[in-house]
């Protein structure tokens, strides 16, 4: 009786990087509801680029991921914008199916 919504199914992984003097981590990411960021596109030469250069398609960081906490800073973007400049040692948590384009 009644028609229920089909819940979208999430896979959260978490990804240990470190930039090395200089680098930049190379994410192109947004805003979203002031709590996370959306990862719009990964740029070449940074720490993200190279992360994923040695991974398996599913390990990798890829658009449309939601990148949830930095460190140990989560449930805001303007936070986590700063970890994400001010840290050179990162872990990162990535929510994929957050975002239609996700590719999940």
């Amino acid at each position: 009786p009644g028609i229920k919504p089909v819940p979208v199914s999430q896979k959260r992984f978490t990804v240990k990087l470190t930039k090395s003097a200089g680098q930049p981590l190379g994410l192109d990411i947004r805003p979203v509801q002031g709590k996370y960021m959306e990862v719009k596109g990964i740029k070449e030469g940074g720490a993200v680029h190279a992360w994923n250069g040695g991974k398996s398609e599913e390990e990798q960081i890829r658009e449309g991921d939601g990148l949830v906490a930095a460190n140990a800073v989560k449930d805001d973007s303007d936070a986590i914008m700063n970890e994400l400049k001010a840290a050179t040692e990162l872990n990162l948590v990535f929510s994929r199916g957050m975002f239609k384009n996700s590719g999940a």
